[in-house]
């Protein structure tokens, strides 16, 4: 148990009552709060510690203390069993989030604040949560009051009642587990929805030029049978998978990302003949990465790059030091009656990167005899 300290108390009290005399009638102390009320302040000092100081870790230890012949709440802050765990200017500072929190009825409770949601492999961002909320399906219909606040989406979970009216402190008993089990049950199915629709890449009014290009279609509320969100009608994870997924995806083509990543892995082989069907191709991470306009592209693209289902061969590769250099390489690769050329970049851990590839159609020849006869009679030009 801590010490007062005047700048962790709250304004919520509870009277002192004399010890009754033998035969007088045993009365209860006054409260000007209830244990909900102590819930919901918990949940929105939270919020104000995380938006001030980005911090998950500090939990709030509820206290009476005695101050001015009341007992009141003391918010007392606390690390794991720390407890003097701020300076002065932090405690002046959690002193005015106590203020704020306090300074409107105790009646909501804090579920959704704009932090992200971390799911396995998946970072929800936290804009994206406060956006799509107003468009969920409430889970509890009948039984919670809910509405997007200063907070975020705050709920009254306890029956609709504020934060006066009730006769005593120990009449609030009864409904602690309920209210509890209530706002968990929101909690987890909120976030159930919220993953899935982000997973379908679920978009806040995107530009009309992106939901043509990439075919989105408005998502409609089921009640107003309005909306502001847009998802792909499509699913294809050779596009979505290199950016995380289809949001992400979505995101990229917002701000201005024109390329889709395709997974070709790293056969040079494969490397070669794609580059003779896209002119100047990148290769990056095992990614072929292509500048497209729409999905129309992107799917040509990939239809175009599966048709590439042979691997099989024998490829000479030479890095290059500039495209001026790859003519003369063809003009040798001519001369040796070695006709199927093309050359591609690379931008892996080496860096960006150009190279010259030529593939030899007569599989008895030696791979390495042809790569360094052609090296041969390139030090000629490159020397110069």
């Amino acid at each position: 148990m801590s010490s007062l300290n005047k700048y962790y108390l709250t304004p919520l009290f509870r009277t002192i009552l004399d010890k009754p005399e033998p035969g007088e009638i045993i009365e209860f102390p006054d409260y000007n709060y209830t244990r909900y009320n102590l819930f919901v302040l918990r949940t929105k000092l939270r919020v104000l510690i995380w938006k001030a100081w980005n911090r998950e870790d500090i939990r709030i230890l509820f206290e009476t203390k005695k101050f001015e012949g009341k007992l009141y709440i003391q918010a007392t802050p606390m690390i794991g069993n720390k407890i003097n765990i701020f300076d002065l200017s932090k405690q002046i500072q959690y002193s005015n989030m106590i203020k704020k929190a306090t300074s409107c009825s105790l009646d909501y409770a804090v579920v959704f604040s704009g932090k992200d949601i971390v799911y396995r492999d998946i970072n929800i961002p936290g804009f994206w949560v406060l956006n799509i909320l107003p468009y969920l399906n409430f889970p509890v219909n009948g039984r919670v009051k809910h509405r997007m606040g200063f907070y975020g989406l705050e709920v009254n979970v306890y029956g609709f009642e504020g934060s006066t009216g009730y006769p005593s402190f120990p009449a609030d008993f009864r409904n602690v587990i309920e209210y509890i089990e209530t706002y968990t049950e929101i909690e987890t199915t909120l976030t159930t929805e919220m993953i899935r629709r982000y997973k379908r890449g679920y978009y806040f009014n995107p530009p009309l030029e992106i939901i043509k290009k990439w075919n989105l279609k408005l998502k409609l509320d089921s009640k107003t049978k309005k909306g502001s969100f847009y998802s792909p009608n499509w699913i294809d994870r050779r596009i979505t998978n290199p950016y995380g997924g289809v949001w992400n995806f979505i995101h990229s083509r917002v701000i201005g990302d024109t390329r889709i990543k395709l997974r070709v892995g790293g056969n040079l082989v494969k490397y070669h003949r794609i580059s003779k069907i896209i002119p100047k191709a990148l290769f990056c991470n095992y990614n072929l990465v292509v500048n497209i306009e729409d999905l129309k592209e992107a799917n040509q693209i990939i239809f175009d790059v599966k048709n590439i289902n042979d691997d099989i061969g024998k490829v000479c590769v030479f890095r290059v030091i500039s495209e001026k250099y790859i003519k003369d390489y063809i003009r040798i690769t001519n001369s040796m009656n070695l006709k199927d050329t093309t050359f591609y970049y690379k931008d892996d851990a080496f860096g960006y990167e150009l190279f010259f590839s030529c593939e030899l159609n007569d599989l008895d020849l030696d791979v390495q005899i042809v790569i360094d006869t052609i090296k041969r009679k390139t030090l000629k030009f490159i020397s110069h």
